[in-house]
């Protein structure tokens, strides 16, 4: 499931339910503020969205998809005795040959008395399907987070890379992270990197090789990242995209005839 995070500065308490009782919120629920806690720290994502199917010729590579809005130890103010509705996002599904990845949806904690509902938004923009012989694009996002584009399949090459975003630099606490979904290759090349850390390795994972195409598809495109973990990688030379396994990040596209990978489940942890 990649990298989670302990309890420092922040809360030395973990909310904890019936339903989700190790103190990470993996189903949605509720959790009564205590009486005496007016602050609480949010460590958090969005469902991933799932890698895009490749083409059936066999030709280019999907999209890989991008992953859900992640953020940590966002802290945010509550009223003691209050009740917190935690609603976690559902995965996007893969792919299906020829077809576009399915979206994740938004995870939202709502019950603050004084103020709306805290949205941790999906990607709007689904990975699309690998063409005759060009590779699909990677899944993306425009509006309410910000735009970000996913990687450009290739068009007689290997597929671009996906893009990072952060508010504003993904080394402060509190910041959020979005990442696209690197693009298919086309037929007989890669499919696109994932972004390039670079600096901010310490919190993220970034997959610096792409997925090898062939004669049976391009290499899929690999799917976002996050603080979490990695994204899934792509289908290989006519072999379908990986599931993503770290909370929130994108699934792999699909290489030839070969469906995209499922994104990564939603997630919350919430420190006081």
């Amino acid at each position: 499931m990649g990298r989670l995070f302990v309890a420092n500065k922040f809360g030395q308490r973990v909310a904890q339910t019936t339903l989700n009782p190790n103190g990470i919120f993996l189903v949605s629920d509720t959790w009564t503020v205590p009486s005496n806690v007016n602050t609480i720290w949010l460590t958090a994502c969005a469902a991933g969205s799932g890698g895009a199917g490749g083409n059936s010729t066999p030709g280019g590579g999907g999209g890989g998809g991008a992953n859900g809005a992640s953020l940590y130890e966002r802290e945010l103010t509550v009223t003691p005795n209050s009740l917190l509705t935690i609603t976690l996002g559902t995965p996007g599904l893969g792919g299906a040959v020829n077809t576009i990845g399915g979206l994740g949806t938004n995870t939202v904690i709502s019950g603050f008395p004084n103020f709306p509902p805290f949205t941790i938004y999906a990607a709007n923009v689904a990975a699309t399907a690998g063409l005759a012989v060009n590779g699909g694009t990677g899944g993306g996002f425009t509006t309410p987070v910000n735009a970000l584009a996913g990687g450009a399949g290739g068009v007689g090459s290997n597929g671009s890379q996906g893009a990072l975003l952060t508010s504003p630099a993904a080394t402060q606490i509190g910041d959020w992270i979005i990442a696209s979904g690197s693009g298919g290759g086309a037929l007989n090349f890669k499919g696109g990197i994932c972004f390039n850390a670079g600096n901010l390795s310490r919190y993220l994972y970034a997959i610096n090789i792409g997925a090898a195409g062939g004669a049976a598809g391009g290499g899929g495109g690999i799917g976002g990242a996050n603080w979490y973990g990695y994204g899934a990688f792509g289908g290989v030379n006519g072999l379908p995209g990986a599931n993503a396994t770290a909370y929130g990040t994108g699934g792999g596209g699909g290489s030839g005839n070969s469906a995209g990978g499922n994104g990564g489940n939603a997630m919350a942890i919430i420190r006081y």
